[in-house]
């Protein structure tokens, strides 16, 4: 259960802070009204966002619960910003998230959000590099 709770949490798509003008397309929309209900029903006032749900996570030790193949990967995708080991790092753990059947629902968002995650490393370190040069 701590596992699919801990994949559910890192497959919660990252917020790259869209500019306001512009327009969401429906999915998002329909993303957006099914977390308000969420919301609603677990009683908070605003919709869970992923990084308060990753730090209550560790905060209440639910990551010590999880399956040993996933047990770092809190870790590799929000604290360490290695993003040319990320992939490989994060290999064999997809490739067992695929072989779970309880677990390979989470496969599809959370290679999204990896690669979210990804690609905001790579962007930190070309802006890194810009600076430097």
């Amino acid at each position: 259960m701590a596992s699919s709770v801990l994949l559910s949490a890192l497959a919660i798509p990252i917020d790259t802070d869209r500019s306001s003008d512009q327009l969401e397309d429906l999915d998002d929309m329909v993303q957006k009204e099914k977390n308000i209900r969420l919301a609603a029903l677990l009683g908070p006032i605003s919709t869970p966002r992923r990084d308060v749900l990753l730090e209550e996570l560790v905060s209440k030790n639910i990551i010590s619960q999880v399956l040993p193949e996933l047990h770092d990967m809190v870790h590799l995708l929000e604290q360490k910003f290695h993003p040319l080991e990320l992939c490989e790092s994060l290999k064999p753990k997809l490739e067992f998230i695929a072989a779970h059947p309880t677990l390979k629902q989470y496969l599809k968002p959370l290679e999204g959000a990896i690669l979210v995650r990804l690609m905001q490393q790579v962007i930190i370190r070309a802006t890194h590099l810009i600076i430097f040069l």
